[in-house]
């Protein structure tokens, strides 16, 4: 179906990639916090909420358990896709996706996700070196924030290993890929790294920024 041009664009989806543990999710909570204070929708979908319910089914050793995780995406995002409730909301996605077969699927689905919806797709990749990276993945937040999540320092080195992690080599954001080394930064600081990027990238947000009264 062609574009209204006479229909807001849909806001963006904004996907922040890296390795378990580099802080991803407390940058998110503090990237959409960000926005809200600026008058901005936004909602923050962590891995977690879609990782989790596949882990209750299924464990991940077992056949079946990539294509359940690929049905609930596909439900997600076809939702964000054709409901019109959603197109005034920008979503945070936090993800751990390499360069292997899984991990460039799925994230050609988020491409795939970004056109059917007729936004863009913000990319960011966040880093930090590994001491940190080993400091972040043991504390105490994480270990209880969700039973999936990564939390074994060897286990991590594994990933690291296998994989480099993903970089779209097509977007529709201008800017291509932010890359953030979090290692010397706090989450608010990289939080406002990737809303600068954003309003750069997608100006309809920016003139939502513009439009609305401010929050003091």
């Amino acid at each position: 179906m062609a574009d209204d041009p006479f229909e807001p664009k849909p806001r963006p989806l904004i996907h922040i990639n890296g390795l378990p543990g580099v802080g991803k999710h407390t940058v998110a909570r503090a990237l959409v916090a960000l926005f809200h204070s600026h008058n901005l929708s936004a909602r923050l979908v962590d891995s977690q909420l879609l990782i989790d319910p596949a882990d209750a089914v299924l464990k991940r050793t077992q056949h079946g358990y990539e294509a359940l995780r690929r049905a609930l995406r596909f439900g997600l995002f076809e939702t964000l896709a054709e409901n019109a409730a959603t197109h005034d909301n920008m979503y945070v996605f936090t993800d751990s996706q390499g360069t292997d077969i899984v991990g460039a699927s799925t994230c050609a689905e988020y491409i795939v996700a970004a056109r059917q919806r007729r936004c863009d797709l913000v990319s960011v990749v966040l880093s930090c070196d590994e001491e940190t990276n080993l400091e972040r993945l043991a504390s105490k937040h994480r270990a209880t924030r969700s039973a999936g999540n990564v939390v074994d320092a060897a286990l991590l080195r594994r990933l690291k290993d296998k994989t480099p992690i993903h970089r779209f080599s097509e977007m529709a954001a201008e800017g291509g890929t932010l890359e953030i080394d979090s290692t010397h930064l706090s989450p608010e600081l990289a939080a406002l790294v990737i809303f600068r990027h954003v309003l750069d990238a997608c100006p309809e947000v920016e003139s939502d920024m513009s439009d609305c009264p401010q929050t003091q």
